[in-house]
């Protein structure tokens, strides 16, 4: 069973502000955070009369946006882009950071986009009515069935150079339960495409170092566009003129790059 990573570090900022939100007036998210005496104070005061709940969520929600903002900056300032939420890059270093997991682009191995869809059966009746001649009444129902398709989860699964924890599971819409043909799906899948297409680029580049150091033993990763494809057999094929591959090995390293033009 694969070992995924997720983001850890804003959990008790995530869970304090949950707790406080539906259990502030008994002082949960007092005791979560190990404040027992004013958690017994909450409870005995319905959250200081509702006055304190109310004040400590703002308080909590504030901190929890300031923290966020904060490592947004200071990851500019290092000179990586914005690409969305938890997912940043830096294209003169060659780093991408995702969920506060700084990777070398060589680190990328593979990536892949993984939904979740169920479907849910819809019927309606309709009666109608017909009275005879005799009086008696003739009755008909219309069934209408429609199907909706939901999307209760649409992730990427990134592989990675790391023994002890090799995925990365990248949360696009988690649980989130919502209809394929609904604007907020389509706008989820159009900006998971695009992180999608952006890892196989980082793919595609990887590809190219292998044998641009003359070290081709060999090319490990799945993606890479005809453009480099062309480029990288170019290249082949001067190591094979330099007497650097043989000629078995320049043909099979070419067929090998065809082979993974996406």
């Amino acid at each position: 069973m694969a070992n995924y990573q997720t983001t850890t570090s804003d959990k008790d900022d995530d869970i304090e502000l949950s707790m406080c939100m539906f259990g502030g007036w008994f002082g949960l998210h007092h005791y979560y955070m190990g404040n027992i005496g004013k958690g017994l104070l909450y409870t005995f005061t319905g959250g200081l009369f509702i006055i304190g709940w109310f004040i400590d969520t703002i308080k909590i929600a504030n901190k929890a946006v300031t923290k966020s903002i904060e490592k947004e900056n200071n990851l500019l300032k290092q000179g990586y882009r914005k690409i969305c939420d938890n997912l940043y890059i830096n294209e003169k270093d060659k780093k991408i950071n995702i969920q506060e997991k700084v990777l070398g682009f060589s680190q990328i191995i593979d990536c892949e986009l993984i939904e979740n869809k169920n479907t849910i059966n819809n019927s309606y009746g309709n009666t109608i009515g017909e009275i005879k001649n005799d009086g008696r009444i003739k009755t008909k129902v219309n069934t209408t069935s429609t199907e909706t398709i939901y999307c209760d989860e649409l992730y990427i699964n990134i592989t990675i150079e790391d023994f002890n924890a090799p995925n990365i599971k990248f949360d696009v819409i988690n649980k989130g339960h919502l209809k394929t043909n609904s604007a907020k799906y389509k706008k989820a899948l159009e900006n998971a495409n695009n992180i999608l297409s952006l890892l196989k680029v980082i793919i595609s580049k990887n590809n190219e170092k292998y044998i641009e150091n003359g070290t081709v033993t060999k090319i490990e990763h799945r993606y890479i566009t005809e453009e480099t494809a062309q480029e990288q057999i170019e290249k082949l094929s001067e190591l094979y003129k330099s007497g650097v591959l043989t000629e078995y090995e320049y043909y099979m390293k070419k067929q090998e790059l065809l082979d993974k033009i996406k």
